[in-house]
């Protein structure tokens, strides 16, 4: 009878409640970085009303696993460390070591494709991977994975920075991480979750998606991917049935198919279920204590770019929230230009590029400006050293106080003088550049906003533009199409982001 009972005791408990050992979040791991000088948060899962001890670096915590098994602590910050460092965690019946733990700087680095473009294939890269020997560079590859609901665990480990190691690692991410450990000369821990050709919708929470004003559009759009799967679904084991039967008879003749496998169709767990990709990649991390966000995204938003700047916002807000960290830096790229595959009259890329300028208004956000350093057929330019560098210039500046020059001219005011246009800028301390081009970028538009090209003109800090087409300018915009031509630069070799601006306006959102 005693028997029965126990079983009955042990079907009535959670699975997720049962741990034979205690286990830690997926951040502490053997050859990791935690972050220096804040508070520090360590967590895990054990027995429910497990006493926990945590022991680092001369620091010492307490918990009681709740009725779930989650226990956390928080530790007082710690200095910058490049000795190798281990943390104990002691449970009733278990002890858990996790060794060679640097401490420094921990960003988060996300986005699609052009954050997962790795290292090998951005430019110079055999002479990047041989001399890629920083040990104090450390580096966690998050596991593709998509969710219906928030994970606590994921795979993936930390690794030493080698050429053995970097050559498959997000180029962004490492060329941004050398330069800050060059400049702050401690160690750094980058952490890449970044998965190709994926929306915002699926980086956000559930309940932050929701609350957006989208959502009802994001939700109509899935409930249709979901209406269609099983027929697309049957097309493709279809044409997947005949690749592989053409594949044997080729290989029957000693030949291979010049065909590739279809792609299976997008469906429930896909990388395009709205808010899979924040429960799979991003959850199992929250709320670790780190510095910062890169981010580089929106090619896939670019059809409904109309949703990005209150989708963007919304991320970068619900991130803060999960990581407990209301002023948790966000530093961003602004679309590359790009020609191949987009429409050039729908200039869908310059939509997204003034969302991403919008966005500026949050406070504790960057923007790189990269229109002049993509590549003209290649949505993904290989040129990342460049990207690398101008988020470590912002964030050097922006979170870590270094005089360094990080942003180019940026528009402050825009007025209509008759048929002349002033255009003011902020240089920060550097001059105001206006390359010799036939065209500068610049057009103007009547109420009829119908735009032609303008005349620019350097005065100091000033553009004054005119254009023969228009008598009664009330629109400026500059760098405008997926491929723009950039022309305004300052003497530090920074552009001016591309804009759109109605005329006398007071808000210009900078």
């Amino acid at each position: 009878m005693m028997e029965f009972f126990r079983i009955i005791l042990f079907t009535l408990i959670p699975i997720s409640c049962i741990f034979s050992e205690i286990r830690l979040a997926p951040l502490f791991q053997d050859h990791g970085v935690l972050q220096r000088d804040m508070p520090l948060r360590i967590w895990g899962v054990a027995d429910p009303g497990e006493p926990v001890k945590v022991f680092f670096l001369g620091k010492k915590e307490e918990a009681i696993a709740a009725s779930n098994g989650e226990w956390s602590v928080t530790l007082a910050p710690s200095s910058a460390s490049n000795q190798p460092q281990s943390l104990v965690v002691q449970g009733a019946n278990h002890t858990i070591t996790v060794k060679d733990l640097l401490v420094g700087e921990l960003w988060f680095c996300s986005g699609q494709s052009n954050m997962a473009w790795t290292v090998k294939l951005s430019n110079d890269s055999e002479r990047e991977v041989l001399q890629a020997n920083y040990p104090s560079i450390r580096l966690y590859q998050v596991p593709k994975a998509s969710s219906n609901k928030p994970e606590s665990n994921v795979g993936g480990e930390w690794r030493v920075c080698m050429p053995k190691t970097i050559a498959d690692f997000s180029a962004v991410a490492y060329y941004f991480g050398r330069h800050l450990h060059e400049a702050l000369d401690v160690p750094i821990g980058l952490i890449n979750s970044s998965w190709g050709a994926t929306q915002a919708e699926a980086w956000i929470s559930a309940e932050a998606l929701r609350k957006s004003s989208v959502y009802p559009n994001v939700k109509k759009r899935w409930e249709s991917v979901l209406a269609s799967y099983p027929s697309d679904f049957d097309r493709y084991r279809a044409k997947l049935d005949a690749w592989r039967q053409a594949s044997r008879e080729a290989a029957s003749r000693g030949d291979q198919i010049k065909a590739k496998a279809p792609r299976a169709p997008l469906g429930p767990g896909s990388k395009r279920e709205p808010s899979g990709l924040y429960n799979g990649m991003v959850a199992p991390f929250l709320p670790a204590t780190i510095r910062g966000v890169i981010w580089y995204q929106g090619e896939s938003n670019a059809v409904q770019h109309e949703e990005y700047e209150e989708l963007f916002t919304s991320l970068i807000q619900d991130w803060r929230s999960g990581f407990e960290q209301p002023s948790l830096f966000f530093n961003y790229v602004q679309l590359a230009n790009v020609h191949r595959k987009y429409d050039p009259t729908k200039q869908e890329f310059s939509y997204i590029r003034e969302a991403q300028r919008h966005v500026l208004k949050l406070a504790d956000t960057g923007m790189a400006v990269a229109v002049d350093i993509g590549e003209r057929n290649q949505i993904h330019p290989g040129n990342k050293q460049e990207v690398g560098r101008r988020l470590a210039a912002i964030a050097l500046a922006q979170v870590y106080d270094k005089d360094v020059t990080f942003y180019g001219p940026s528009v402050v005011a825009a007025y209509s003088l008759g048929r002349q246009v002033r255009v003011e800028f902020d240089s920060g301390a550097n001059h105001l550049v206006l390359n010799d081009l036939e065209d500068h970028g610049f057009e103007l538009a009547g109420s009829d906003e119908v735009f032609y090209a303008a005349e620019a003109t350097l005065m100091g800090s000033v553009l004054l533009l005119e254009s023969d087409d228009i008598a009664s300018p009330q629109y400026i915009r500059y760098a405008w199409g997926n491929d723009p031509i950039v022309s305004v630069f300052n003497d530090a070799s920074y552009p001016a982001s591309p804009f759109l601006l109605e005329l006398n306006s007071e808000n210009l959102d900078e």
